[in-house]
């Protein structure tokens, strides 16, 4: 099994907004993030990306 690193939790508070980064999160069954615009029911709760995504994304 290949191991990853977290290295940033973003959220933001209405979708389509941008994220900020925080230190700490809980994820809820069912849901995703707590207080992250995007959780709810349905089928993407959260988004890993790797950290050559966000690099293109920052170009």
């Amino acid at each position: 099994m290949r191991q990853g690193v977290i290295r940033a939790i973003c959220v933001s508070s209405a979708r389509g907004t941008e994220k900020h980064e925080i230190t700490q999160g809980r994820l809820v069954e069912n849901w995703g993030l707590e207080g992250d615009a995007h959780g709810g029911d349905w089928h993407r709760q959260i988004s890993l990306l790797s950290l050559a995504r966000v690099e293109a994304f920052n170009a």
